[in-house]
């Protein structure tokens, strides 16, 4: 048997520069890109909700100071493409997919609505948060040592049954309307007493003798 061994015959393919370099015609257009149909998307989407909310003063000054969008706005061709692209994105996307001016004006105006829609989002999830944090503090709020000190006496379970007895209720109605009324008839069961020195002890009632 006869082997043929060849050493360092490593063929190597010339690189063709010219083949290397992709033509922009031959490149898919750049809204084919994921990020880019996203952010179209996400704009369509708005577009056709409310719109007084999106079309902010801030959003048309961007529009009018974006050196590719600016010049253009005014154009009827570039408002009618972008009419078109809202209504059916697939077919509008064929239909310009050759016109490069077209492509680098819809590329930016729909860049530029995505960033706005985010920010919009942004800006309202900020809101949402700012506002359950003042919910959050006011219901932190520190009380003032009085209350705690309500707070305290009224977890004590002996106090807030001596509150809820109907006969205690209207005993405090009177002595609310006048302090110094007669209250004795109502000491008359032991029970009552007994709610009566409770709320004396915690300093929730005051009885004059």
């Amino acid at each position: 048997h006869t082997h043929t061994h060849t050493h360092g015959e490593r063929k190597e393919t010339p690189i063709d520069k010219e083949a290397s370099l992709v033509s922009p015609v031959a490149c898919s257009p750049p809204w084919q890109l994921p990020e880019v149909q996203e952010a179209m998307q996400k704009a369509f989407q708005s577009v056709n909700d409310n719109t007084q909310e999106w079309l902010t003063p801030e959003f048309l000054q961007k529009l009018a100071s974006n050196p590719v969008l600016g010049k253009r706005m005014n154009d009827p061709h570039f408002m009618a493409a972008i009419n078109e692209f809202q209504k059916n994105p697939k077919e509008a996307k064929e239909k310009y997919s050759n016109n490069p001016e077209m492509t680098k004006f819809l590329m930016e105006y729909f860049r530029l609505m995505g960033e706005h829609f985010e920010s919009l989002a942004d800006k309202q999830e900020a809101e949402k948060k700012k506002k359950q944090q003042q919910v959050e503090a006011a219901a932190q709020q520190p009380q003032t040592p009085e209350q705690a000190e309500v707070n305290k006496i009224l977890e004590n379970p002996l106090v807030v049954e001596a509150l809820q007895d109907p006969q205690i209720q209207q005993l405090l109605n009177i002595l609310r309307t006048d302090p110094k009324a007669d209250v004795n008839s109502f000491l008359v069961s032991d029970d009552v007493r007994r709610k009566v020195e409770i709320l004396c002890q915690h300093g929730l009632l005051a009885l004059h003798k």
